[in-house]
């Protein structure tokens, strides 16, 4: 990527789109910069170059399974937040 590194890619990505599962995919053989991607872009999975078919299925069902149990967790949240707004608003009103 010649006007970013893929850092500032995952950190983008991460401040846009919260919710989404980051993978990252390098041939770059780096260490430094593969642990600062996955620290900073906080991603969930990680893949090397040559990839095994195998595991790039693995990675995505996984990623799949990720982002699913995610989008549950904040939709529960903001029922929850809903069935405790309700009464406090409720109890407003009476004082």
């Amino acid at each position: 990527m010649p006007k970013s590194t893929g850092v500032q890619l995952l950190n983008k990505t991460k401040n846009l789109y919260p919710n989404i599962v980051r993978i990252l995919v390098t041939a770059y053989a780096d260490i430094k910069a593969n642990i600062e991607a996955i620290n900073e872009g906080r991603i969930f999975g990680y893949l090397g170059k040559p990839w095994d078919l195998n595991e790039v299925k693995k990675m995505i069902k996984e990623a799949l399974m990720e982002y699913r149990i995610r989008n549950n967790i904040i939709g529960l949240s903001g029922s929850i937040a809903h069935d405790v707004r309700n009464p406090l608003f409720s109890a407003s009103l009476i004082t």
